[in-house]
Protein backbone atom coordinates (compact mmCIF):
# COMPACT_ATOMS: atom_id res chain seq x y z
CA UNK A 1 0.00 0.00 0.00
CA UNK A 2 1.17 3.82 -0.77
CA UNK A 3 1.79 5.80 2.39
CA UNK A 4 -0.37 9.03 2.02
CA UNK A 5 2.72 11.02 2.97
CA UNK A 6 6.41 11.21 1.43
CA UNK A 7 8.79 10.98 3.78
CA UNK A 8 12.18 12.28 2.60
CA UNK A 9 14.51 10.66 4.42
CA UNK A 10 17.16 7.55 3.81
CA UNK A 11 15.77 4.25 2.85
CA UNK A 12 13.68 2.36 6.16
CA UNK A 13 11.96 -0.66 6.82
CA UNK A 14 8.44 -0.96 7.05
CA UNK A 15 8.36 -0.43 10.93
CA UNK A 16 10.46 2.55 11.01
CA UNK A 17 8.17 4.00 8.03
CA UNK A 18 5.62 3.89 10.55
CA UNK A 19 6.93 5.23 12.83
CA UNK A 20 8.25 8.36 10.94
CA UNK A 21 4.53 8.80 9.54
CA UNK A 22 2.87 8.29 13.28
CA UNK A 23 5.35 11.35 14.28
CA UNK A 24 4.24 13.38 12.13
CA UNK A 25 0.98 13.34 12.20
CA UNK A 26 -0.49 17.07 14.31
CA UNK A 27 -0.66 15.32 17.86
CA UNK A 28 2.84 14.91 18.25
CA UNK A 29 3.87 17.22 15.29
CA UNK A 30 2.67 20.08 17.44
CA UNK A 31 5.29 18.75 20.74
CA UNK A 32 8.44 19.22 18.72
CA UNK A 33 10.47 20.10 21.44
CA UNK A 34 10.16 16.22 22.77
CA UNK A 35 10.30 14.71 19.27
CA UNK A 36 14.28 14.49 19.68
CA UNK A 37 14.42 12.78 22.88
CA UNK A 38 11.01 10.10 22.03
CA UNK A 39 12.92 9.68 18.69
CA UNK A 40 16.28 9.20 20.52
CA UNK A 41 14.13 6.40 23.10
CA UNK A 42 12.51 4.87 20.05
CA UNK A 43 15.86 4.00 18.38
CA UNK A 44 17.73 3.00 21.00
CA UNK A 45 14.55 0.64 22.28
CA UNK A 46 13.92 -0.53 18.83
CA UNK A 47 10.07 0.58 19.47
CA UNK A 48 7.41 -0.52 17.08
CA UNK A 49 4.33 1.83 15.82
CA UNK A 50 2.27 -0.35 18.31
CA UNK A 51 4.46 0.38 21.54
CA UNK A 52 5.17 4.16 20.65
CA UNK A 53 0.64 4.28 20.45
CA UNK A 54 1.29 2.60 24.07
CA UNK A 55 3.78 4.47 25.42
CA UNK A 56 1.35 7.93 24.27
CA UNK A 57 -1.59 6.08 25.85
CA UNK A 58 0.21 5.88 29.32
CA UNK A 59 1.67 9.09 28.98
CA UNK A 60 -1.42 10.84 28.63
CA UNK A 61 -3.26 8.36 31.62
CA UNK A 62 -0.05 9.66 33.88
CA UNK A 63 -1.37 13.26 33.12
CA UNK A 64 -4.59 12.69 34.20
CA UNK A 65 -4.12 10.25 37.30
CA UNK A 66 -6.17 12.41 39.41
CA UNK A 67 -9.03 11.63 36.28
CA UNK A 68 -8.58 8.28 36.04
CA UNK A 69 -8.93 8.28 40.03
CA UNK A 70 -12.58 10.17 39.60
CA UNK A 71 -13.37 8.15 36.86
CA UNK A 72 -12.68 4.36 39.06
CA UNK A 73 -14.06 6.04 41.90
CA UNK A 74 -17.50 6.54 39.86
CA UNK A 75 -17.53 3.09 38.58
CA UNK A 76 -16.76 1.36 41.59
CA UNK A 77 -19.86 3.17 43.09
CA UNK A 78 -21.87 2.30 40.13
CA UNK A 79 -21.10 -1.02 40.88
CA UNK A 80 -21.79 -1.26 44.25
CA UNK A 81 -25.45 0.59 43.61
CA UNK A 82 -25.82 -2.07 41.60
CA UNK A 83 -25.20 -4.78 43.68
CA UNK A 84 -27.11 -3.18 46.76
CA UNK A 85 -30.34 -2.59 44.81
CA UNK A 86 -30.74 -6.21 43.25
CA UNK A 87 -29.90 -7.54 46.95
CA UNK A 88 -32.65 -4.76 48.30
CA UNK A 89 -34.82 -6.00 45.17
CA UNK A 90 -33.91 -9.93 46.49
CA UNK A 91 -34.56 -9.40 49.88
CA UNK A 92 -38.12 -7.59 49.41
CA UNK A 93 -39.19 -10.58 47.41
CA UNK A 94 -37.93 -13.32 50.03
CA UNK A 95 -40.18 -10.69 53.01
CA UNK A 96 -43.50 -10.82 50.68
CA UNK A 97 -43.01 -14.69 50.39
CA UNK A 98 -42.56 -15.48 53.81
CA UNK A 99 -45.41 -12.67 54.88
CA UNK A 100 -47.90 -14.56 52.43
CA UNK A 101 -46.53 -17.94 53.24
CA UNK A 102 -47.79 -17.10 56.91
CA UNK A 103 -50.46 -15.71 56.31
CA UNK A 104 -51.89 -18.61 54.29
CA UNK A 105 -50.85 -21.35 56.87
CA UNK A 106 -52.22 -19.06 60.38
CA UNK A 107 -55.11 -20.45 62.25
CA UNK A 108 -58.20 -17.46 63.25
CA UNK A 109 -57.72 -16.87 67.11
CA UNK A 110 -60.81 -16.87 69.43
CA UNK A 111 -60.67 -14.80 72.42
CA UNK A 112 -63.02 -15.60 74.91
CA UNK A 113 -63.57 -13.23 77.64
CA UNK A 114 -65.45 -14.36 81.17
CA UNK A 115 -68.39 -11.53 82.11
CA UNK A 116 -66.67 -8.92 84.49
CA UNK A 117 -68.11 -7.55 87.38
CA UNK A 118 -70.61 -4.59 86.39
CA UNK A 119 -69.58 -1.21 87.11
CA UNK A 120 -70.37 0.93 89.69
CA UNK A 121 -71.99 3.77 89.34
CA UNK A 122 -69.42 7.01 89.18
CA UNK A 123 -68.28 9.92 87.67
CA UNK A 124 -66.28 8.93 84.22
CA UNK A 125 -62.67 9.69 84.40
CA UNK A 126 -61.29 12.55 82.50
CA UNK A 127 -60.43 10.98 78.86
CA UNK A 128 -56.67 10.41 78.45
CA UNK A 129 -54.75 12.57 75.72
CA UNK A 130 -54.53 10.78 72.39
CA UNK A 131 -51.20 9.87 71.32
CA UNK A 132 -50.49 11.74 68.02
CA UNK A 133 -50.60 10.09 64.69
CA UNK A 134 -47.28 8.41 63.20
CA UNK A 135 -46.72 8.88 60.04
CA UNK A 136 -47.24 5.60 57.98
CA UNK A 137 -44.26 4.55 55.48
CA UNK A 138 -45.17 4.54 52.20
CA UNK A 139 -44.60 0.92 50.87
CA UNK A 140 -42.64 2.18 48.12
CA UNK A 141 -39.71 3.39 50.49
CA UNK A 142 -36.38 2.26 49.49
CA UNK A 143 -35.19 3.48 52.83
CA UNK A 144 -36.53 5.66 55.52
CA UNK A 145 -35.57 7.01 58.84
CA UNK A 146 -37.35 8.76 61.51
CA UNK A 147 -35.00 11.84 62.41
CA UNK A 148 -35.70 13.97 65.68
CA UNK A 149 -39.17 12.49 65.22
CA UNK A 150 -39.78 13.34 61.25
CA UNK A 151 -40.24 11.01 58.87
CA UNK A 152 -37.41 11.25 56.08
CA UNK A 153 -37.90 8.23 53.07
CA UNK A 154 -37.55 8.39 49.48
CA UNK A 155 -38.76 6.23 46.89
CA UNK A 156 -34.78 5.34 45.80
CA UNK A 157 -31.00 5.65 47.78
CA UNK A 158 -30.56 9.06 46.13
CA UNK A 159 -34.26 10.79 46.60
CA UNK A 160 -33.56 9.62 50.56
CA UNK A 161 -30.12 11.43 50.21
CA UNK A 162 -31.22 14.50 48.95
CA UNK A 163 -34.21 14.70 51.65
CA UNK A 164 -31.80 13.90 54.72
CA UNK A 165 -29.70 16.85 53.17
CA UNK A 166 -32.62 19.45 52.71
CA UNK A 167 -33.70 18.12 56.31
CA UNK A 168 -30.51 18.93 57.79
CA UNK A 169 -30.87 22.61 55.78
CA UNK A 170 -34.06 23.26 56.93
CA UNK A 171 -33.63 22.64 60.59
CA UNK A 172 -30.07 24.82 60.17
CA UNK A 173 -27.84 21.80 60.96
CA UNK A 174 -25.84 22.86 57.64
CA UNK A 175 -25.69 26.36 56.49
CA UNK A 176 -23.87 28.32 54.17
CA UNK A 177 -21.06 29.23 55.91
CA UNK A 178 -20.45 25.58 56.86
CA UNK A 179 -19.64 25.13 52.44
CA UNK A 180 -18.04 23.19 51.26
CA UNK A 181 -18.15 20.22 53.12
CA UNK A 182 -14.95 17.69 52.09
CA UNK A 183 -15.70 14.23 51.73
CA UNK A 184 -11.83 13.73 50.78
CA UNK A 185 -8.90 15.41 49.37
CA UNK A 186 -10.26 15.12 45.68
CA UNK A 187 -14.41 15.63 46.36
CA UNK A 188 -16.69 17.44 48.08
CA UNK A 189 -20.24 16.57 49.90
CA UNK A 190 -21.83 19.66 49.83
CA UNK A 191 -20.72 22.31 48.07
CA UNK A 192 -22.35 26.38 46.43
CA UNK A 193 -21.51 24.85 43.33
CA UNK A 194 -21.50 21.51 41.51
CA UNK A 195 -17.38 21.48 41.02
CA UNK A 196 -15.18 19.20 42.98
CA UNK A 197 -12.06 20.49 44.28
CA UNK A 198 -9.69 19.06 41.66
CA UNK A 199 -12.11 21.68 39.07
CA UNK A 200 -13.86 18.63 38.21
CA UNK A 201 -17.52 18.81 37.84
CA UNK A 202 -19.67 16.46 40.35
CA UNK A 203 -20.68 13.44 38.13
CA UNK A 204 -24.16 13.67 39.55
CA UNK A 205 -25.51 17.02 41.13
CA UNK A 206 -28.54 17.40 42.89
CA UNK A 207 -29.36 20.46 44.80
CA UNK A 208 -31.37 19.80 48.29
CA UNK A 209 -32.11 23.85 48.76
CA UNK A 210 -31.31 26.87 46.81
CA UNK A 211 -27.35 27.54 47.10
CA UNK A 212 -26.40 23.84 48.04
CA UNK A 213 -25.30 21.15 45.74
CA UNK A 214 -24.77 17.43 46.92
CA UNK A 215 -22.77 14.55 45.02
CA UNK A 216 -25.58 11.67 45.42
CA UNK A 217 -23.11 9.40 42.56
CA UNK A 218 -22.82 6.63 45.13
CA UNK A 219 -24.04 3.22 46.05
CA UNK A 220 -27.21 2.70 48.72
CA UNK A 221 -24.62 0.92 51.66
CA UNK A 222 -22.78 4.06 51.18
CA UNK A 223 -25.38 6.68 51.48
CA UNK A 224 -26.91 4.88 54.01
CA UNK A 225 -23.35 4.95 56.30
CA UNK A 226 -23.03 9.07 55.08
CA UNK A 227 -26.66 9.26 56.23
CA UNK A 228 -26.02 7.97 59.80
CA UNK A 229 -22.11 9.39 60.32
CA UNK A 230 -23.74 12.76 59.34
CA UNK A 231 -26.66 12.80 61.50
CA UNK A 232 -24.76 11.48 64.20
CA UNK A 233 -21.76 14.45 63.50
CA UNK A 234 -24.57 16.34 64.15
CA UNK A 235 -26.37 14.96 67.32
CA UNK A 236 -29.14 14.79 65.48
CA UNK A 237 -31.74 11.58 67.16
CA UNK A 238 -32.31 9.43 64.51
CA UNK A 239 -33.86 5.61 63.59
CA UNK A 240 -33.58 3.82 60.44
CA UNK A 241 -37.37 2.55 59.37
CA UNK A 242 -36.59 0.75 56.34
CA UNK A 243 -32.73 0.02 55.56
CA UNK A 244 -30.11 -2.22 56.23
CA UNK A 245 -29.35 -2.00 60.16
CA UNK A 246 -25.59 -0.33 60.37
Amino acid sequence: MKPTQSVFYFPVDADEQALLLRVREPDLAARRAELPELLDIIGSEKLSAADLEQALQLLAASRQREDLDVRFETLEARLHQRIDRGLAEIEGRLSRRMSDAAAETAEPQVVVTEPGPRPSAKQPDAPSPMPEPVEEVPKDANIAFRIAGDLVWGPSAAQFYIAVWRWLIQHRHVQQSHLPIRGGKLRYVVAAQPIHPSGKEFTRAESPAPGFYIEVNLSRGDILRRAVRFLSEHKVDHQIIVGEAL
